[in-house]
């Protein structure tokens, strides 16, 4: 769990129960032990072969912590922001605009590249990263990935052979066909369009989804400004609402295929969502206090 404003990342079992925290609780970059590596507002997450893979938005830079070892290193990112809209360079030497979340397909890291409106990969066979889809100008444009639109990539989920992202600016759900790149829209009408409304995706509105997750057939979707967790099932192409009542959900993850957790960023807490019902029930982690380390200012 990236817990955002402490600047750390919480690690439980299925449970819920504290198995460790990750970072001091102080904004910083530092690598190293868990207790004396820093990150500053990381978002998303993934969990890849023994390792976990994370977005450190503010220091822009993405993350790796080896659960065997308790290290947290840097792979991408010199810790600067800017704009880069083509080409490859080294990982380490890249400048990277506002990392929002992670995910593994194909043997390489995706990366949702908010600032850029574009998505990035990490080649870990040469440490390489760059643009992979995307122009860089914010819109909602599908076709081949070189010249698809995406407004501020956030949430990604990967499944088989596609790449999901939902995209806040147009209020967009976007499939991206692997490897090849191509791009289509299933939710989703305009820059800045945005509503409540279920039935059929292509009439479907969601408002500002920050999260995604891919579970039994359908994608489950953090609809962030309408409080609300969404399905879109890729079968029936129906968008319903799960549960309602939420506090700005951010991120949606499967437990198991009838259980999601959800994180609340304005409740500050993760709630379990029984399915198919939509029962929400708080998550509570057990054993979690917050950081003791003094932080500089």
């Amino acid at each position: 769990i990236a817990d955002t404003g402490h600047n750390r990342i919480v690690l439980t079992d299925r449970s819920g129960k504290l198995v460790a925290t990750i970072g001091s609780g102080c904004a910083g970059d530092t690598d190293g032990d868990y207790a004396r590596a820093e990150f500053n507002r990381p978002q998303g997450l993934a969990f890849h072969d023994g390792a976990l893979y994370i977005a450190d938005t503010d220091n822009q830079l993405i993350r790796r912590i080896d659960l065997a070892k308790h290290a947290v290193t840097t792979i991408a990112g010199n810790g600067q922001r800017g704009f880069v809209l083509s080409g490859q360079s080294s990982a380490r030497a890249a400048v990277l605009n506002s990392p929002w979340d992670v995910a593994w397909a194909d043997g390489k890291l995706y990366v949702s590249m908010a600032g850029d409106h574009q998505l990035w990969r990490y080649d870990p066979a040469n440490q390489t990263i760059g643009p992979w889809a995307g122009t860089g100008d914010e819109g909602l444009e599908d076709g081949p990935r070189g010249n698809a639109q995406f407004a501020q990539p956030s949430g990604l989920s990967a499944h088989g052979d596609t790449l999901y992202d939902v995209d806040p600016e147009s209020s967009s759900v976007r499939a991206i066909a692997l490897p090849d790149g191509k791009v289509s829209t299933l939710v989703g009408h305009g820059l800045f369009d945005f509503g409540m409304r279920n039935g059929d995706a292509s009439h479907a509105q969601l408002q500002h989804a920050e999260g995604l997750a891919w579970n039994g057939g359908a994608l489950y979707i953090a609809d962030t400004f309408n409080n609300a967790l969404r399905k879109l099932d890729l079968a029936s192409h129906q968008v319903t609402t799960v549960a309602g009542l939420l506090d700005r959900p951010l991120a949606v993850a499967a437990l198991s295929p009838d259980t999601l957790l959800v994180a609340e960023g304005d409740a500050n807490r993760i709630d379990a969502v029984h399915l198919p019902d939509g029962k929400v029930t708080p998550w509570p982690i057990a054993g979690l206090t917050r950081p003791a380390a003094t932080c500089k200012p």
